[in-house]
């Protein structure tokens, strides 16, 4: 049975990070060790929050006493989200080195959690470690558009808008020279009069790249991207063998975005659905945006159970290139 472990932020109520990615790998069949970059009350989107963040000297110490336990040779993956200090970056290139040195084959998904909506979460002296340190070592690395777009910029203070296909296929490429074969940019608004976005994805050793439109959600949700992206890991390895000469199968990278596009889908609106049956009646979810109101936006997980198990495909990868 594979084995991941995800390094990522923990609240106590909510989903995010660990919070949103836990309970749907196990569903999927994976054993998950979760090693917590920060505990909080709950996320920061909340009006106010408590909790503490660790740093680098005490991630490696929590990795020692896996190592010293014969625990790291265990892991088939590696999946790691919000970070949030250079230390802790630092600590995770070392780990990321370590199980990449290990016999068994692992696979390392990363989330680049550096922001959204031209906004960034983290301080900017990370993102140039992301870029040229951190995206080295990643088989799958799955931005936002933001996110791509500082990453496959030439400088630390730029961005590269993705306004084009062109754009797109720019980027792609930009960000297969970092380093890593299986590129996704998890959410492309190319048109913002339409009512749908794009994943844009491509796999660098079969040279393919493909698309897949999805309708566009009223509202504003957090913990969307850690659920993508442990979706997506399981639903690759589900599909092939990870670690196969050759690296990913490119039919099962293209198939698990698709699972990983249902299921996002397939959640977000039981989460629409069950927090207006919870909230007061005269509070719509998909129009709350004061964070008072935040509640209302957390991702409906267990309710989801079904969906996150056996989602029904409905939104189809197709292939492009210019």
């Amino acid at each position: 049975m594979p084995r991941v472990l995800s390094i990522q932020s923990h609240v106590v109520h909510g989903h995010v990070g660990n919070k949103s990615a836990t309970f749907p790998l196990q569903l999927l069949g994976f054993n998950v060790d979760p090693l917590n970059t920060v505990q909080f009350s709950n996320h920061t989107g909340y009006p106010s929050f408590t909790g503490e963040r660790i740093d680098g000297d005490k991630l490696l110490a929590l990795v020692a006493g896996l190592e010293q336990n014969g625990i790291l040779p265990l892991y088939s993956h590696l999946l790691t989200g919000y970070l949030g200090r250079e230390s802790i970056l630092r600590g995770v290139i070392q780990v990321a080195a370590k199980l990449k040195s290990c016999l068994r084959p692992i696979v390392f998904l990363m989330d680049p959690v550096l922001g959204d909506n031209n906004s960034l979460y983290v301080p900017p002296e990370l993102v140039p470690i992301y870029r040229d340190e951190l995206c080295r070592l990643a088989d799958i690395i799955t931005p936002n558009a933001f996110e791509a777009e500082l990453l496959a910029a030439d400088s630390d203070t730029e961005q590269r808008p993705l306004k084009t296909l062109s754009d797109v296929v720019d980027t792609l490429a930009r960000l297969h020279r970092l380093g890593p074969p299986c590129v996704v940019i998890t959410s492309v608004d190319l048109d913002p009069a339409s009512a749908r976005l794009s994943l844009f994805a491509s796999h660098a050793p079969s040279r393919s790249m493909f698309k897949i439109d999805f309708p566009r959600l009223n509202g504003s949700f957090t913990g969307t991207g850690d659920l993508f992206a442990a979706v997506l890991i399981a639903r690759v390895s589900s599909a092939s063998l990870a670690g196969i000469s050759g690296g990913i199968d490119p039919s099962a990278f293209k198939s698990a975005c698709e699972f990983a596009v249902a299921t996002m889908h397939h959640v977000l609106t039981e989460t629409i659905e069950t927090n207006n049956l919870h909230s007061n009646s005269s509070t719509d979810v998909k129009s709350v945006s004061s964070p008072a109101d935040t509640k209302y936006r957390e991702l409906s997980l267990v309710e989801s159970k079904h969906w996150i198990e056996s989602p029904t495909l409905q939104f189809f990868a197709t292939d492009f290139s210019l």
